[in-house]
């Protein structure tokens, strides 16, 4: 905890009180909301499934005492940093990167007595729990990999770098895109004067007691002297009918796939 109190608390003391309570104290209600426990139940689900949660926490009741200690310490960390960032929790898996190596640490009791009872068994039936063993793993590495090669990325520079060069050099725009324009920063070499909110943002600003944003008034706001609208995240498109709506009284400048970018300067005629 040294390094990060110093960095954080004592070097960064203004940003680190800006960040706490914006993203802890703003979204404390949700501590008091069932559906806050459900959501992080869900995220747990889908990383670790909650079947190994359940052996993790009998593990911790089987373990020798002082290494129990050391386990409820490290369930204890991870609780209260959930309740620490209760949005991130429920929306980020990055942030539950600490339920890897408590879980692999909590089962261990369990593994133990397991394999201290197979090793009583006789050769056939050893050889029967390996193999169950091996097999578990083996498709678990299996579904791994079919995920790393299921989608190919190899076009996306190129993609991108199409999406940057249609938009003239030195033209102000807004844009509906993925990662906050990361990518369009990136490979495109173009950056927005705005970026349109997604639903996911939105959403975040309904949980913090906003008012319902005016889609018509956001869009006059932020379009003012600005000469295009560029949309790359299509799916988000579709989720806003209101803007939808909006940009289909202007002129597409340019279209290719998966992307468009509408010309603000000429309004259809009513």
């Amino acid at each position: 905890l040294s390094p990060a109190v110093i960095y954080y608390l004592v070097m960064h003391t203004g940003r680190a009180a800006e960040y706490f309570t914006y993203w802890t104290l703003g979204f404390s209600d949700l501590l008091l909301t069932s559906k806050f426990y459900v959501q992080w139940l869900a995220m747990i689900n889908s990383l670790t499934g909650l079947t190994l949660l359940a052996v993790a926490l009998l593990g911790v009741v089987v373990a020798a005492p002082r290494f129990r200690w050391i386990l409820v310490g490290l369930w204890i960390g991870y609780v209260l940093f959930g309740m620490a960032w209760p949005f991130q929790y429920t929306t980020h898996d990055y942030y539950h990167m600490a339920l890897i190596p408590t879980i692999g640490l909590s089962i261990t009791p369990v593994v133990d007595l397991f394999l201290k009872k197979l090793a009583m068994q006789g050769w056939f039936w050893r050889l029967g729990g390996i193999a169950v063993i091996l097999a578990a793993a083996s498709f678990q590495l299996f579904v791994g990999r079919s995920q790393l090669i299921s989608t190919d990325f190899s076009a996306e520079p190129r993609s991108w770098q199409k999406v940057g060069e249609a938009i003239p050099a030195g033209a102000s725009f807004v844009a509906l895109t993925n990662d906050y324009g990361l990518r369009l920063n990136y490979f495109g070499w173009k950056n927005a004067s705005y970026y349109w909110p997604g639903q996911p943002d939105l959403e975040l600003s309904d949980l913090r007691g906003n008012e319902k944003v005016n889609t018509a008034q956001l869009f006059k706001d932020v379009t003012q002297g600005k000469s295009y609208f560029l949309v790359t995240a299509l799916g988000e498109f579709d989720k806003q009918p209101e803007l939808k709506a909006i940009l289909q009284t202007y002129p597409l400048y340019v279209q290719g796939s998966g992307w468009m970018v509408y010309d603000l300067t000429k309004p259809k005629t009513q």
